[in-house]
């Protein structure tokens, strides 16, 4: 990721209007799970950029991952109230993000699903370009976008940019080193993601897991060259990859994508060292490492 100047943004192409007017195009689902580890000005701020999209969705479920304090829960009542297309979806325990998307994912009520997350903010045409993506080629199954970076309170503040392959055989090649999509920008069918298994449960890169899966079976997966959402990229999302148990989900993930016939056993050990290198040095040492290196 660079700091360069964000691409100009690219308007929908036909079919969609700025005015959330939809022209022909296939309706979708947003799945947004909620744990009682987020931040309750956070998750109304991204919940508020998905109803601010240019094409709304009339299906937006927010999957309550376990028991949440009364801030988060007070947010979650006040969307549903305030919004009839908001529903919640409550499980009885912390089943990790990947269970939660699945359940969410199962409960929708259109074939086109896009995921977001609690602490990021969506651009305002992201679900139009995104739709468009697919409603244009029926083949393709999955599509994200770019992401920018930001680390204090204000999400337009974006200190960086994490960019992704833009065509179907770089995001194929990337796949056997790295996550060739960024996983809060999605998009995809549901049907051929649920035959695959869905997102990954038990582990800390259930993205991942899922990109695995959909490569292995033939589905074609792509990134649109716009960046679509914000992303909050502070030092608690940094700490979360740093601890011993997301070190094993990473571990135990790559061995899963191999068997999955995705790239090699060197293509493993490698990111497995640098994560376990990252897991053991200092953050400060950690962060100028995803700036530089990883970006």
């Amino acid at each position: 990721m660079s700091n360069a100047v964000a691409p100009e943004p690219r308007a929908p192409r036909s079919g969609v209007s700025h005015q959330g007017v939809p022209d022909h195009v296939a309706p979708y689902s947003v799945v947004l799970p909620v744990y009682a580890g987020d931040k309750a000005a956070w998750f109304a701020t991204s919940l508020q950029s998905v109803l601010d999209q240019s094409l709304p969705s009339d299906d937006v479920i927010i999957v309550v991952n376990g028991s949440i304090p009364d801030p988060l829960t007070g947010v979650v009542s006040e969307f549903c109230a305030q919004y009839p297309q908001v529903s919640a979806l409550y499980l009885d325990q912390n089943q990790g993000t990947g269970g939660a998307r699945n359940h969410g994912i199962r409960a929708t009520k259109h074939e086109l699903v896009a995921v977001q997350d609690a602490d990021d903010v969506s651009l305002p045409n992201r679900m139009a370009l995104l739709t468009d993506a697919l409603v244009e080629d029926a083949g393709l199954v999955m599509v994200g976008g770019q992401i920018g970076e930001f680390a204090g309170d204000d999400p337009f503040e974006v200190t960086s940019y994490r960019r992704v392959p833009t065509s179907e055989s770089e995001v194929q090649h990337f796949a056997h080193k790295r996550m060739p999509v960024n996983g809060p920008t999605l998009m995809f069918r549901k049907t051929p993601v649920l035959a695959v298994g869905g997102y990954g449960e038990g582990t800390r890169s259930e993205d991942y897991l899922l990109i695995a899966r959909l490569l292995a079976s033939g589905a074609k997966i792509n990134n649109i060259p716009e960046v679509v959402l914000h992303y909050r990229a502070g030092p608690e999302a940094l700490a979360r990859r740093r601890t011993w148990k997301h070190f094993r989900g990473f571990v135990a993930t790559r061995v899963q994508v191999k068997r999955l016939g995705i790239g090699s056993w060197l293509d493993v050990a490698i990111p497995c060292a640098a994560q376990l290198a990252l897991t053991i040095t200092p953050q400060r040492v950690t962060e100028l490492f995803y700036k530089k290196v990883l970006r």
